[in-house]
C-alpha cells in the first residue's frame, strides 16, 4: 500500500472509530444504504446517484473494515 493510501486509512479508522464517528457512520449507512436504490417514479440519473451515495458509504466501512 503506499503511503498516500496508508494515509486515507489512518483518517478514515481515526475518524470513524471514534464513539461519535461510529455514531455518524451508522447513520450514514443508515440513510444511504439501507434503503431502496429506486424511488417509484425516478428517473434512471436519480437512482444512480443513490446507487453512488451508497457505494460511497460502502467503500468507507470497507476501508474502516478490511484496511488494506
Amino acid at each position: 500500500m503506499s503511503n498516500k493510501a496508508e494515509d486515507i486509512h489512518k483518517m478514515l479508522v481515526g475518524t470513524f472509530e471514534t464513539p461519535l464517528g461510529g455514531k455518524c457512520l451508522q447513520h450514514l449507512v443508515e440513510t444511504f444504504i439501507d434503503r431502496p436504490m429506486y424511488k417509484v417514479g425516478s428517473t434512471l440519473e436519480e437512482t444512480a446517484y443513490r446507487q453512488g451515495q451508497a457505494d460511497l458509504v460502502k467503500q468507507i466501512v470497507k476501508e474502516i473494515n478490511n484496511g488494506r
